[in-house]
């Protein structure tokens, strides 16, 4: 049997400039808006209804996209970086270890929600086909900790969910409600399913 070349993958791949999206740490406040506003195009929708409580909520229309994206993150600080990880989209830090990069001074950091929170069972939602996502790699210290409300083929891998520095803040209430530290992987009576979460470490605790 003779093998076509020509179908070969290229080494190295041609990766679309418009899925592959790779972020330094960012110098100024346009520089993280400029990550952010990237990131956005790949999060799940949002629905609102100014009548019905939560008012506004992450959806599933994105379910059955055709598109892929990977966000990849060179080693460094990033600031201030709060953003949904939607379908079909991997999260991934490139440094040596998860500490070569870190998600600070931020109040969820990358993080998975329950969907359809009006629609479905409101304000709880649905975490049952909150899959095909994955992140790894990174250290968070998000001031919320970090919510990862997935059922199958949604990995977290390689992550640090990390306290934030102590004296981080000299606010008591601030620092009463702070739960950085902590993952969570349900949302109050959302259904959920599955999941995987591998070579991690969790400073604080974990719920499910």
């Amino acid at each position: 049997m003779t093998q076509d070349n020509n179908s070969n993958e290229p080494n190295p791949p041609k990766w679309p400039k418009s899925t592959v999206h790779i972020f330094s740490p960012p110098q100024t406040a346009q520089e993280k808006q400029d990550i952010l506003s990237a990131i956005s195009k790949t999060s799940d929708n949002i629905s609102k209804d100014p009548n019905t409580a939560p008012y506004e909520t992450y959806n599933s229309e994105r379910h059955f996209t055709s598109e892929r994206h990977a966000l990849l993150f060179t080693p460094g600080v990033y600031e201030g970086l709060d953003f949904e990880v939607g379908y079909y989209v991997q999260v991934l830090g490139l440094g040596g270890k998860a500490s070569d990069v870190v998600f600070t001074e931020c109040d969820k950091g990358p993080f998975v929600p329950s969907l359809e929170r009006i629609a479905v069972r409101p304000p709880w939602g649905l975490g049952l086909d909150t899959f095909w996502r994955v992140a790894e790699n990174f250290k968070t210290e998000a001031k919320e900790g970090m919510d990862w409300i997935v059922s199958q083929a949604a990995p977290l891998r390689r992550v640090h969910v990390a306290k934030r520095t102590e004296g981080s803040t000299t606010d008591e209430k601030e620092e009463e409600e702070d739960k950085s530290g902590s993952l969570f992987l349900g949302f109050g009576d959302a259904y959920v399913s599955g999941g995987v979460f591998a070579n991690g470490i969790v400073d604080g605790t974990t719920d499910f």
